[in-house]
């Protein structure tokens, strides 16, 4: 049976898997690294800064402490790293419904064309089917009718990898659809229990006296993610806030951990989230060369 996916799918599919698969990775990777040891970029932003043209420019005092600048840039590091472990949900999400819904219009034209609510929609379905297996969930083959076309050792990897991707596409599902991961909060109501310099903040809802939080269905690492995209609108100085009377007021927003185990914690979950791509790739590629989609 010949292949049935288009050229221009192949082609598409190929690059995921040849390249592609990387980009939310070899980012994150990149910023950790700097997170892990940001003198090199502190020192660079205070060569830059301390300049006696841009000083007297500017009229700004040079930058003295960079012990305080480097826990600014860890701190900004610690945002843009879960920002790209959510827009990796998104990625992984948006090529996994192509996928699925292939026969809809083409893989690279529904992956092209996707939009929240389709993700939504997408991991909710996910959620809703959980109990059945891989095959049925991206509309692949099963190990056994992969077998049975004599294609041995194409279905022992199936069946070797199919219960695991299976339950990592489930946790995905159910962390986009909820995002339990991180807390909601009112910063003009709650009393701070924990030190608020372990945290940085996604400013989700601005709201003025007696305004009312707007009902929405994305969740909260969604929100996140589209106010971190749009004008980064997050502070990693509370304090800051706080210091000035009535400046939290109406202020709602993701609390993020800046403690290095959470952070690590989302760049082990992009790793995973990236082989996720690429194998769903290589997959899809496997099973049209063998004439099983």
């Amino acid at each position: 049976m010949p292949p049935r996916l288009s050229a221009r799918d192949r082609a598409f599919l190929m690059d995921v898997a040849g390249t592609n698969w990387m980009q939310h990775f070899a980012t994150t990777a990149s910023l950790v690294q700097v997170g892990s040891n940001p003198s090199v970029v502190v020192g660079s932003i205070a060569k830059r800064h301390n300049m006696a043209k841009n000083l007297a420019f500017w009229s700004r005092e040079p930058l003295t402490n960079e012990d305080i600048l480097q826990a600014q840039v860890q701190s900004i590091i610690a945002l843009r790293v879960v920002q790209e472990y959510i827009a990796a949900m998104e990625t992984t999400g948006a090529l996994l419904r192509a996928i699925r819904d292939r026969s809809r219009g083409g893989v690279m034209r529904l992956n092209h064309g996707y939009n929240v609510e389709d993700l939504r929609t997408f991991f909710g379905e996910i959620r809703a089917s959980r109990r059945h297996g891989l095959p049925r969930l991206l509309n692949w083959p099963t190990p056994s009718r992969i077998a049975r076309a004599g294609h041995r050792d194409l279905a022992a990897r199936a069946q070797r990898t199919f219960p695991k991707m299976r339950s990592w596409l489930i946790d995905l599902a159910t962390m986009y659809v909820k995002g339990k991961s991180f807390r909601l909060v009112d910063l003009g109501r709650r009393r701070r229990s924990r030190d608020s310099r372990d945290y940085a903040y996604v400013f989700v809802h601005v709201l003025e006296k007696g305004e009312k939080r707007p009902r929405g269905k994305a969740s909260v690492i969604v929100q996140a993610l589209n106010k971190l995209k749009h004008g980064f609108n997050a502070t990693v100085l509370h304090e800051l806030y706080r210091t000035e009377r009535g400046a939290l007021r109406g202020l709602v927003a993701v609390e993020i951990p800046k403690r290095w185990p959470t952070i690590n914690a989302a760049g082990l979950q992009v790793d995973l989230l990236s082989v996720i791509c690429r194998e769903a790739a290589r997959f899809t590629l496997d099973f049209d060369e063998a004439g099983l989609l």
